[in-house]
């Protein structure tokens, strides 16, 4: 029989700086799961279930401005899907259907305004 205890997984910089942390279960991460940038500030975080992404998926800048946020579900994108500039503007926004693009699918330049947009058919 596997061993069901969680096992805190740390990882870090030279420095000695947590750099990542999460906890594992029979070999697969599951819950929290979280990355920092050296400077201390996080960087990305997620949550697992049984070794697969199941969460919104969210990303900063080492200032602590958001630059991606995504529903993941079973592994994929399956959501809203939205990315920054580091500035903070809008860098693209879409929506995911089970790790496919439906809808729109906006890319904006870095002073915001539309650069391209593409129409993709939803089932």
């Amino acid at each position: 029989m596997e061993n069901s205890n969680p096992q805190l997984v740390e990882t870090h910089y030279p420095s000695g700086k947590i750099k990542s942390r999460g906890t594992r279960v029979n070999g697969h991460w599951n819950g929290l799961c979280q990355r920092w940038f050296e400077s201390g500030g996080l960087f990305a975080q997620s949550e697992y279930r049984d070794g697969v992404m199941n969460s919104l998926l969210q990303e900063w800048t080492e200032d602590g401005v958001l630059t991606l946020s995504a529903i993941i579900r079973n592994g994929d994108y399956d959501g809203p899907y939205k990315s920054w500039w580091d500035s903070g503007l809008l860098k693209e926004e879409s929506t995911f259907r089970a790790g496919e693009w439906v809808g729109t699918y906006t890319w904006y330049k870095v002073d915001g305004s539309l650069w391209r947009f593409s129409d993709f058919a939803s089932d």
